[in-house]
């Protein structure tokens, strides 16, 4: 069958848009996410390079390149924060689907919890997961929460242990109690610079955590941090502000929350990790720059 020039347009053009429709599809990015524990990010590929950050099982990370048994990133929910991280950290969404099509999430709000194998607190653990964590929410009810792990095995987790939100939104927001509450269950972890977790934190990374599973999304890095509010006066601090302190670099290089009654909880190399030091501490007290309120500020 012969067909007129218009038509043999037209065909030109139909298989012109097939396939640019083709290469979009091939071109757009796949979707990772951190499995199984807290994992390092790092400034090159390497075990032996600067940790500039960790990442919260669930996360979902932009994968830029792969290198070997690295892959370049950034973290979107931390300010598209850039590193590397080894891909046995990572699983696809095509490979978590369970995790990947869940409406909701459920983010862990205690140090550390157990995913049980059936809505039984005497039910066998098939996993711990811990503070920070990210869960696919498949369903809920009974006083527990049917829950998926990227790239493991479904299973429940205590209601009270979790915040279940919208995928397309933030964990629910608590107050200051929720808040102080938070931080005070991480009294006793050490301090580890680049870190985010339960067994090991650095101040802003501390700080980051608390705040996130209460509903209030910062900057990852103190300097950043600082920006965030408004600022407050020493003598006029509340429960849940920020205090700055230049400590090892000029600026505001590291920051702690004030709980009140002249009272700063925070992860520093000073005291090993997370400790209750009074604002006026020998140590940081005299490097003290300035207070922040992001809670109950304009805006927040």
């Amino acid at each position: 069958m012969t067909c007129s020039p218009t038509m043999a347009f037209l065909a030109v053009l139909a298989l012109v848009a097939t396939s640019l429709q083709g290469q979009a599809r091939a071109s757009s990015p796949e979707r990772w996410f951190v499995r199984g524990e807290t994992a390092d990010v790092r400034s090159e590929p390497a075990d032996g390079a600067e940790r500039v950050t960790q990442a919260h099982p669930g996360t979902e990370v932009v994968v830029i390149e792969q290198a070997g048994d690295w892959a370049k990133v950034r973290i979107p929910a931390q300010g598209n924060y850039p590193g590397w991280m080894r891909t046995s950290d990572l699983v696809p969404a095509r490979k978590a689907q369970a995790f990947a099509s869940a409406r909701q999430l459920a983010v862990v709000r205690v140090a550390r919890t157990s995913v049980l194998e059936s809505a039984s607190s005497g039910g066998r653990a098939v996993a711990e997961v811990t503070l920070g964590a990210i869960l696919g929410v498949p369903g809920r009810g009974g006083g527990f929460v049917r829950v998926v792990v990227p790239g493991g095995d479904p299973g429940y987790v205590r209601d009270d242990a979790v915040a279940v939100y919208d995928r397309d939104g933030t964990p629910p927001r608590r107050g200051t109690d929720g808040i102080i509450s938070t931080a005070m269950q991480l009294v006793g972890v050490p301090y580890l610079w680049g870190g985010m977790g339960v067994d090991g934190v650095d101040c802003s990374g501390f700080v980051y955590t608390v705040f996130y599973v209460n509903g209030v999304v910062l900057p990852r890095d103190a300097h950043e941090q600082y920006q965030v509010g408004v600022p407050v006066d020493r003598h006029h601090l509340r429960p849940g502000d920020l205090v700055f302190y230049s400590t090892y670099a000029a600026g505001p290089s590291h920051v702690g929350i004030y709980i009140g009654e002249h009272r700063v909880i925070q992860s520093g190399s000073g005291t090993g990790g997370v400790a209750v030091i009074d604002l006026d501490d020998p140590h940081y007290g005299p490097k003290y720059i300035g207070a922040r309120r992001v809670i109950g500020a304009k805006g927040r």
